[in-house]
C-alpha cells in the first residue's frame, strides 16, 4: 500500500497545485508574460513553485532578460549566471556551482521543442552525399558552358594555398585579436559588444536556438586584418 502511494505521489501531475488558476493558461503564454519581468521579480517568482521554478530557469528566457541590456557583454557559461553578473546581482558568479532542482510529475511539449531545438545535432542534416559533381581547377569558360544555370557543381581546392587558411585559427586570432570588441547581433535593439575572447568563449559553450553572431561592419578595420 505504502508503495503505492508512494507510486501515485511520484506520476501526479504537480502542474494544479503549483500553478492555481495560471494552470489554464498554456506554458508559451505563460512563458511570454515572465519574459516581460525584469530579472530580480523572475527570481522571485521562481521561488513560488516548482512549475514556477521551472519555467523561470530557462536559458532562452534569461537569454532575452540579459540582452535588454546595452554594453559590453562577457558570457558566463550560462544565460542566468551572465544575466547576474551584468545586472550585479551576483558578485561570485564564477565560483557558483549549485545543483539545479529537478522535479517529477511535469511535462511540456512547449518547453521539449524548444530544448530539442537547442541541443540536437545537426551531423546528420547535409545535402552533398557524394552525387555532386565535382570539379578542379575548372576554366571560367567551361563553367559556363556546362554549368552555370544547368545543374550544380562543386568547385574544390580553391583555398589550399591560401594563407590565412592556416594562419587564421580561432587560437592565433584570440591571441592577437582577443581584447579587441564587436557588436555583437542580437534580437534586441540595444548596442551589445564582445570582446573577440570572450565571442570564442561563447561559442564553445553556448546552445541557442538563435545564437549571438559578430555583426560589425567595422571588424576588418578594428582587426587590421589583411586580406590576402
Amino acid at each position: 500500500m505504502e508503495n503505492q502511494q508512494e507510486e501515485y505521489q511520484q506520476r501526479r501531475d504537480r502542474r494544479p497545485e503549483a500553478l492555481g488558476d495560471l494552470r489554464l493558461l498554456p506554458d508559451e503564454l505563460l512563458c511570454a508574460i515572465i519574459d516581460r519581468l525584469a530579472p530580480g521579480d523572475v527570481g522571485r517568482l521562481a521561488c513560488v513553485s516548482s512549475v514556477m521554478y521551472i519555467l523561470c530557469n530557462e536559458e532562452p528566457l534569461w537569454m532575452n532578460l540579459c540582452l535588454r541590456f546595452a554594453g559590453p557583454l562577457e558570457y558566463k557559461n550560462s544565460w542566468k549566471k551572465t544575466t547576474l553578473y551584468r545586472q550585479s546581482l551576483s558578485t561570485a558568479v564564477s565560483e557558483t556551482h549549485e545543483k539545479p532542482l529537478t522535479f517529477d510529475g511535469f511535462n511540456s511539449l512547449y518547453l521539449y521543442r524548444r530544448w530539442y531545438r537547442r541541443f540536437t545535432t545537426l551531423d546528420a542534416f547535409f545535402m552533398d552525399k557524394g552525387d555532386l559533381e565535382r570539379k578542379q581547377d575548372i576554366s571560367l569558360e567551361e563553367f559556363c558552358a556546362n554549368y552555370d544555370g544547368q545543374k550544380p557543381v562543386l568547385l574544390t581546392d580553391l583555398a589550399n594555398t591560401w594563407p590565412a587558411r592556416h594562419s587564421w585559427t580561432i587560437d592565433q586570432l584570440v591571441k592577437k585579436y582577443g581584447e579587441t570588441a564587436f557588436r555583437i547581433s542580437q534580437k534586441s535593439s540595444k548596442k551589445i559588444s564582445m570582446k573577440f575572447k570572450d565571442y570564442v568563449s561563447y561559442m564553445s559553450h553556448q546552445h541557442d536556438e538563435d545564437p549571438l553572431y559578430v555583426f560589425d561592419d567595422k571588424w576588418s578595420e578594428e582587426m587590421e586584418v589583411i586580406f590576402i
